[in-house]
């Protein structure tokens, strides 16, 4: 029996905020690339620090890009993970720079000079977000096979 709107809702909070790493997925004229990256999950925003000249970032200037997010998963019966498409977007915001740099230190316990708090603390890393403009949640906790689109909480 697939679960209910507020079931399905605690289980897509209990991904994006336990999950750690996203994939990110690009195409350009050298072909296709996947990325993973650290991320932090708020306001249905993935955000995540990288360079400017990375590939995934280069790629993703004037086009939409793919990612998945997957919780870990010893069995088949137990994945369970989000698949994406959307736009990456650079973040300027000094606010939104503080607040994803807040939310960095608390969700993987770093030290508070390891992550900048606005653009230009750490040479060329800047921040961005993944944001999402359509998603799919698989789920095989649920049944086998089990997917749905979803409107992220």
């Amino acid at each position: 029996m697939p679960p209910n709107k507020q079931d399905l809702d605690r289980r897509l909070r209990a991904l994006v905020h336990t999950a750690s790493v996203m994939t990110l997925a690009s195409v350009d004229s050298a072909g296709p690339w996947a990325s993973p990256v650290y991320f932090l999950y708020d306001a249905r925003q993935f955000f995540f620090y990288s360079a400017p000249d990375s590939r995934h970032i280069r790629s993703t200037r004037n086009i939409p890009a793919a990612a998945s997010v997957h919780a870990d998963s010893t069995t088949i019966k137990t994945i369970c993970g989000l698949q994406m498409n959307g736009r990456i977007l650079a973040v300027t915001a000094p606010r939104i720079w503080l607040t994803a740099g807040q939310g960095y230190i608390k969700k993987f316990s770093l030290s508070k000079t390891r992550i900048p708090s606005a653009p230009g603390d750490m040479g060329s890393i800047r921040l961005y977000a993944f944001i999402p403009e359509s998603a799919r949640y698989l789920d095989n906790g649920i049944r086998f096979g089990y997917k749905t689109w979803v409107k992220l909480p």
